[in-house]
């Protein structure tokens, strides 16, 4: 029997492999368009981590560099209190950073108000490349207390200064006589007219006529006021008028009311 001629004879080098059949179109190479979403997609992430990176690596840069670092620290407003002491007192070295300032300057107001007894307010700012100001208050001097053999001023808070004076100063005002209400006082006193607390040179617990809240006031013009501790910051705005009215010397009884009695005559 005849063989057809194109039948396949297997082991015979006739045989032909069968022609693929095409496949989908561009499945070897990628897609247009999604080579543009990969470039999208780059340029955003590198948007969004080179900033940060440039911007630490500036920082970094300018830390490492001396001017990133105080160079000098100035106080302002200062007149009992040394300036080396609230330099001291706001912890500012060579070694600080003038970021960490800009950004902590109130904790280091707080340091100087803290440390300082005198100081009563303290306002930092960064005020230079390298500059630091730092701006002060000071408690007033109301007076002075004896302890021992040492003057002890009184600020205007009723803060008793631990460091003592061997003589207080020429006219400033003693306070004697007093125990655990002599802070209150001084507070009290500090709110004076400054004309008038100025007038005093002396002020005494004097306890009278069973009083315990009673102090007498001795003045530089020759007078003398008695009162009560505990409204004689009310009443002591009187003190002017009533001098003025009589024109002679003697007490000023605020205590009870307000009268004068003047001195006897000899």
């Amino acid at each position: 029997m005849a063989r057809n001629d194109d039948s396949h004879v297997p082991g015979t080098g006739n045989y032909k492999n069968p022609t693929p059949h095409p496949g989908p179109r561009g499945v070897a190479a990628p897609l247009p368009h999604l080579e543009g979403v990969r470039r999208h997609r780059l340029r955003r992430n590198l948007a969004i981590l080179l900033p940060p990176l440039i911007l630490l690596t500036l920082v970094t840069g300018y830390l490492a560099l001396p001017f990133s670092k105080v160079a000098k620290v100035r106080v302002r407003g200062n007149h009992a209190v040394a300036a080396v002491v609230v330099q001291r007192a706001s912890g500012l070295t060579a070694s600080s950073l003038m970021p960490a300032v800009w950004l902590n300057g109130q904790r280091v107001s707080h340091l100087v108000t803290r440390h300082v007894t005198r100081v009563a307010t303290a306002k930092t700012r960064v005020t230079g490349a390298r500059t630091v100001t730092i701006t002060v208050t000071e408690h007033a001097t109301v007076g002075y207390v004896q302890r021992g053999n040492r003057y002890h001023a009184l600020l205007d808070d009723g803060t008793i200064l631990a460091q003592g004076l061997s003589a207080p100063k020429n006219g400033t005002l003693i306070f004697k006589g007093f125990g655990s209400g002599l802070q209150r006082v001084v507070r009290v006193v500090a709110k004076f007219p400054a004309n008038i607390r100025r007038d005093i040179s002396e002020i005494q617990s004097t306890r009278g006529g069973g009083n315990p809240y009673q102090i007498t006031m001795t003045m530089n013009d020759g007078n003398t006021i008695v009162a009560d501790s505990r409204t004689v910051g009310k009443k002591i705005k009187y003190y002017p008028t009533i001098i003025k009215q009589v024109n002679k010397t003697g007490t000023v009884d605020l205590e009870v009311g307000a009268f004068f009695t003047p001195k006897a005559t000899k």
